[in-house]
């Protein structure tokens, strides 16, 4: 008789599969209880995280520390910090506030304490230089942020009379608006740092006509920013070979690798910028007594002073 058999598991087979069936309901246990432990966490650390954040470590005190020329009240009110706000957001953004409230102060570093203590430690910069805008005179530092606003031009500070104009806002960076004249500023702050001599004003209002007043009695005329190093080596030589007690113009402006010599004549130097015209027009009035065979010039190509109509070449 033809017919299909079917034969039972033999006890092994079945213990087996029973076997592998409990396995398998153990895996599924063990993977339901981690997917419900990772769950109680995330929301474990989300309380925790929310509760940081709000009720838990307030701010119990705010000092300021550092060398300024402001208060430590004026300092906390304008960090914006107050009692019971939350420590970890406490002050993050205290720098930027304080700095746009109180512009003289260069750097802020904020610190937090668990016992809910947060300090401010500040620390002044100076201003290096001043610029005129109109009846304006803006005061900033090394870096060009502007510290201060005032209606006369302070002593000390480096003046700066540009072509173009600027835009100043207390703590805030100056802004040109000439980036061609900017770049050729910083250049000349660049190349005038460690020659030994007090730069007190720089006057860029003619690109071809660059001139610096000098340790206060000396004014140099560069014309263009051409053989600049070279033509600043030659400043210092010309400077350190005359009489200390004599007022005089350097010209410079026609220093090429075939013409190394400077052109001195007596002149009345002021760095104040209300006797710039002034200034101009006391050039102007001697530019033919200063002409290099006149009395009271000299031809200087080194360290070596001519005097009355003499030159001398090296």
């Amino acid at each position: 008789m033809n017919g299909t058999s079917h034969r039972s598991p033999t006890p092994d087979a079945r213990a087996e599969a029973m076997r592998k069936s409990a396995v398998r309901r153990k895996k599924r246990r063990r993977r339901r209880l981690i997917g419900w432990l990772v769950f109680f966490l995330i929301v474990a650390v989300g309380v925790a995280a929310v509760l940081s954040l709000t009720v838990l470590f307030p701010v119990k005190e705010i000092v300021a520390t550092g060398q300024s020329r402001y208060t430590a009240e004026q300092i906390v009110a304008a960090s914006g910090i107050r009692e019971k706000d939350n420590l970890l957001r406490a002050g993050l953004d205290a720098p930027e506030k304080i700095q746009a409230a109180l512009p003289y102060i260069g750097t802020v570093t904020v610190k937090r304490e668990l016992s809910g203590r947060v300090i401010l430690e500040v620390q002044d910069t100076t201003a290096t230089a001043c610029y005129q805008s109109g009846e304006a005179f803006i005061l900033t530092d090394a870096e060009h942020r502007v510290l201060e606003i005032t209606d006369h031009a302070p002593s000390g500070v480096l003046f700066v009379r540009l072509a173009g104009a600027v835009e100043a806002e207390l703590g805030k960076t100056l802004t040109f608006s000439d980036d061609a004249e900017k770049d050729l500023l910083e250049e000349l702050l660049d190349a005038t740092t460690g020659i030994g001599l007090s730069v007190n004003a720089l006057d860029l209002s003619d690109p071809l006509d660059i001139t610096l007043t000098v340790e206060g009695k000396y004014r140099a005329r560069f014309g263009s920013k051409a053989y600049l190093e070279k033509k600043l080596e030659l400043l210092v030589e010309t400077i350190a070979a005359l009489d200390p007690n004599r007022q005089v113009e350097i010209d410079l402006s026609s220093w090429a690798p075939d013409r190394t010599q400077a052109y001195v004549r007596d002149a009345v130097i002021s760095s104040a910028p209300e006797s710039s015209a002034n200034e101009s027009s006391n050039a102007s009035a001697s530019s033919d007594a200063g002409q290099p065979n006149s009395s009271g010039s000299s031809n200087f190509n080194s360290a070596n002073e001519t005097s009355g109509q003499s030159s001398s070449e090296m």
